[in-house]
């Protein structure tokens, strides 16, 4: 045993990487959330953050087994790549994404929404009339796509009446636990709604008012856009473009505490991801008002037909 320093292993549930370097039996990089090494077997680490680091969350390198001062790292941003045995970087931007959800508006030409691992709430054309290579129509340049509000993992839902107007849940490290924004296309102007304005990182399940999951639910009435509903262990909704929010439902979760503690074993996370007992989808039928559908991630259904004065587990 040589350290105990716990950046070396920031993330073990998610990820957790070391490598040696191959001409040196001394040297070795550790991959978690940040980017460390040591030159001397683990007596000394040392530390990149904001000096010389990858982009964050990094999952894997390779190192060049014929000259150790080329290196490439993959992480949720996408590739970085060092020749200088990772006193610099060159950040990759690549072609591909996770994309947790997509939604489109009402335009014509439509725009289409998106929400992107380690990046943010976008909108984009669905087609363009640019004149391309050999007079060809249609590309859709990168520039584009803007930023809409929200966050990586959550909805961004256009009002289906005022497509100006954007609504999106969000995530993200200092941006969990009920974060919602609307945004004015019109002014350019991004407004926090949440619904609870502490912020849960790091907090367990059990310790906090209202469990919202790293991608909270977040839907507009068909039949009313101002109505605007999310989800923690209880539906909420906004009528007044969220200023305001109300509970509408007691707890739907079975609320099993056994399940809420602390989690990520060795070096605790605790950003919603692996929350228990919350509501993981809402939704409104389209043909009757007031009735509504909540399921939870512990295996409940429940659906009101009264707009939330009760609710049955169905």
């Amino acid at each position: 045993m040589v350290s105990y320093d716990r950046s070396l292993a920031g993330r073990t549930h998610y990820y957790s990487r070391v490598e040696a370097s191959p001409t040196d039996d001394m040297e070795a990089y550790f991959l978690t959330s940040g980017f460390s090494s040591t030159t001397n077997g683990g007596e000394n680490t040392i530390d990149h953050l904001g000096v010389s680091e990858p982009w964050g969350d990094n999952h894997d390198i390779w190192i060049d087994p014929h000259d150790s001062e080329r290196m490439i790292v993959a992480n949720d941003g996408g590739v970085d790549i060092s020749t200088t045995r990772g006193q610099s970087w060159r950040q990759i931007a690549l072609p591909v994404a996770q994309m947790y959800h997509v939604t489109v508006d009402t335009r014509i030409p439509y725009y289409v929404y998106g929400n992107r691992q380690d990046g943010q709430s976008a909108r984009g054309p669905s087609r363009t009339f640019y004149s391309g290579f050999l007079g060809s129509v249609g590309n859709i340049p990168r520039g584009d796509w803007h930023d809409v509000g929200g966050g990586e993992s959550g909805f961004a839902t256009p009002d289906p009446e005022d497509p100006d107007i954007i609504w999106s849940s969000a995530s993200g490290s200092g941006a969990v636990g009920g974060i919602v924004t609307r945004m004015d296309l019109e002014s350019r102007q991004v407004h926090n709604v949440e619904v609870w304005p502490k912020n849960t990182v790091g907090w367990p399940a059990a310790e906090i008012r209202y469990r919202f999951v790293w991608d909270p639910p977040l839907a507009i009435s068909p039949h009313n856009h101002e109505k605007v509903y999310t989800a923690s262990q209880h539906v909420h909704v906004t009528t007044d473009r969220g200023h305001s929010w109300q509970v509408i439902s007691p707890d739907l979760t079975r609320n099993d505490r056994s399940r809420m503690g602390s989690s990520g074993g060795l070096t605790p996370d605790n950003l919603g991801v692996e929350y228990s007992g919350v509501v993981f989808s809402v939704e409104e039928s389209p043909l009757t008002p007031g009735l509504i559908w909540a399921g939870t991630n512990d295996g409940l259904i429940h659906v009101t037909r009264d707009g939330g004065e009760s609710w049955t587990d169905v």
